[in-house]
């Protein structure tokens, strides 16, 4: 999906989004049954091939999860204690810091990656009583060596400082001071894996960070409708988490 150029804002199809709606899918195409799963293996490998094009975010939490049950810690808590020793995060009742992340957070996080990555047969449930494992199928042990080929990650703290990059983009009320904050950031093309500060991309590319989201949606509102000099109001939706 993606957000019109326009003054009224409306989502729309992409052009991904109207090529995956056109495959047939088991249970809208095939009169409700569910036998053969929630989404056909065409629609699975279209999927899996848009991620690791488009959303490395999507593959680099499916990878970190295939990782972790390769090493046994195959449990809801022993999945959360492995991302937060990759990805040096500590469990606070408060996330005031680029490491801190909330128990809340990081458990709807890890619950959505795992049930999208069950639809797509990268990994099953087993359930003892009341015990819940997790483990890996082959298609998920192949898009696990696929995109540890392939991909690369941006980490970008590398190239602004977080908490000062928030406090501009709330802060920020003209278009100027919004191009110049998202030219701070380290935006790729939707098909590249990595950030090449000696060959940037320019603004308006698909990005890696809710943040730029944010910024680029005001930016939008503004260009729509004042002078480049001229003060806009700030949006009502508040600014979202968002972590390097």
């Amino acid at each position: 999906m993606a957000l019109t150029d326009s003054k009224e804002f409306r989502l729309s199809l992409t052009q991904a989004g109207a090529n995956f709606a056109a495959l047939l899918n088991p249970i809208l195409d095939r009169n409700g049954d569910i036998s053969l799963g929630k989404l056909s293996d065409e629609e699975v490998n279209f999927l899996l091939d848009h991620f690791l094009h488009a959303v490395p975010e999507e593959i680099s939490a499916y990878t970190s999860i295939l990782e972790s049950i390769s090493v046994k810690a195959n449990t809801p808590e022993t999945v959360d204690k492995f991302l937060c020793t990759k990805f040096h995060l500590q469990i606070t009742a408060k996330a005031d810091a680029d490491n801190h992340i909330t128990q809340t957070f990081l458990a709807t996080q890890r619950t959505g990656a795992i049930s999208r990555m069950i639809d797509l047969g990268l990994i099953y449930r087993e359930k003892v009583g009341l015990r819940v494992t997790y483990a890996t199928t082959p298609r998920g042990k192949i898009i696990s060596q696929s995109a540890g080929e392939n991909m690369k990650t941006t980490t970008i703290a590398d190239h602004i400082k977080p908490d000062a990059f928030l406090k501009q983009a709330v802060q920020v009320t003209t278009v100027q001071g919004m191009r110049t904050l998202l030219s701070q950031l380290p935006i790729v093309d939707e098909n590249a894996y990595r950030y090449d500060s000696e060959n940037p991309i320019s603004v308006g590319s698909r990005e890696n960070s809710i943040g730029y989201r944010w910024v680029k949606t005001l930016a939008i509102r503004a260009e729509s409708n004042l002078p480049s000099n001229q003060k806009v109001p700030l949006p009502s939706e508040p600014l979202m988490e968002w972590r390097p």
